[in-house]
């Protein structure tokens, strides 16, 4: 079964994704942004992630902060995916800054259209 790594704060929308993802068959392992770095790192390497998905609150400085921390970290290809409420331009720029090219507003899309793309970008490109 492969493995799908989740990072952000809202235990709520953590749990949504997991139960969805789950019943996509994908082992789903939880981490919250305020665990540290080293130990969120050490994790996906040892568990071998097929992506990321990393749930981004716009307000919070610790969470772009940990996102480049991680992206820094992860130095090898595990395909990180952003998801956020409220994405604006500015905080755009600094996701593809730290070039990662997938992010997903969730004003805009469904839990479930934002999966659903996620696993067809999966399949197609990875």
């Amino acid at each position: 079964m492969e493995k799908i790594f989740l990072i952000g704060e809202e235990i709520n929308l953590l749990s949504s994704f997991e139960a969805k993802l789950s019943l996509e068959n994908y082992s789903v392992f939880i981490n919250s942004v305020s665990e540290p770095i080293s130990a969120i790192s050490l994790n996906v390497i040892l568990n071998k992630p097929v992506f990321l998905i990393f749930f981004l609150d716009e307000n919070s400085i610790n969470s772009l902060g940990m996102l480049k921390n991680l992206k820094t970290d992860i130095n090898f290809n595990i395909p990180i995916f952003v998801v956020s409420e409220g994405l604006g331009n500015v905080m755009i720029k600094k996701i593809e800054l730290l070039n990662i090219k997938y992010y997903f507003n969730l004003e805009k899309n469904t839990e479930e259209e934002i999966i659903q793309k996620i696993l067809k970008i999966k399949k197609n490109i990875f």
